[in-house]
């Protein structure tokens, strides 16, 4: 910090600008909402949007003035008389690169949605895929896969133990799998076409 204090008459008030120290004592860039304020005291003002500021001085002298900005050293500055004064403020030291990492379960329950459906993506469906699409239920605890015809193998999904008119496998809201393809049920739909499958109870 270095700065300069000019008596100028019966102003009681200290006015100046904020600027950014860059190397030895050298003006940079202003600091616009610096904040400055009396140790001990609730006065205090900030710098506009130019870097200049004017607050007024206390009773007592001196009294200490301190200057502070965001990612900037703060500063205490003794003053014994009104008059102007120019501020700077070192940088702080940067921070190094920070990294947030985070993983998506393999399926969410919303809790927002005013309607219980749980929502399952590509992890959790290869826990168990195999052949078709239907295999990769096999490790939700909602959903069952049970064979509805043991001679051509075909699977039938029953969500929590109910089958029938009580499940509905539906595409963009639209029942599907209806007719002759209701006895293969999800493997007549190709897998690369779905981009999730939500269950809902």
């Amino acid at each position: 910090m270095i700065w300069s204090l000019t008596a100028y008459g019966q102003e009681n008030n200290i006015s100046g600008y904020v600027y950014e120290r860059t190397g030895g004592y050298k003006k940079s860039a202003v600091l616009p909402g610096a904040s400055l304020y009396w140790l001990g005291t609730t006065t205090g003002t900030t710098s506009s949007s130019d870097g200049s500021y004017k607050i007024s001085v206390p009773n007592f002298l001196p009294a200490k003035l301190i200057v502070s900005y965001v990612g900037y050293h703060s500063d205490t500055i003794t003053i014994t008389a009104p008059g102007k004064m120019d501020i700077l403020l070192k940088r702080s030291v940067a921070l190094s690169e920070v990294t947030i990492e985070g993983r998506q379960e393999s399926t969410q329950i919303s809790t927002i949605k005013t309607i219980n459906t749980e929502q399952i993506n590509q992890k959790e469906l290869l826990k168990a895929a195999c052949c078709n699409l239907s295999e990769s239920f096999e490790t939700n605890p909602s959903v069952n896969v049970s064979y509805s015809d043991a001679i051509t193998g075909a699977k039938e999904i029953q969500m929590l133990g109910l089958a029938g008119i009580y499940s509905q496998i539906m595409t963009e809201n639209i029942p599907a799998n209806r007719g002759l393809g209701g006895t293969y049920g999800l493997s007549y739909i190709p897998g690369p076409w779905m981009e999730s499958i939500q269950i809902t109870k």
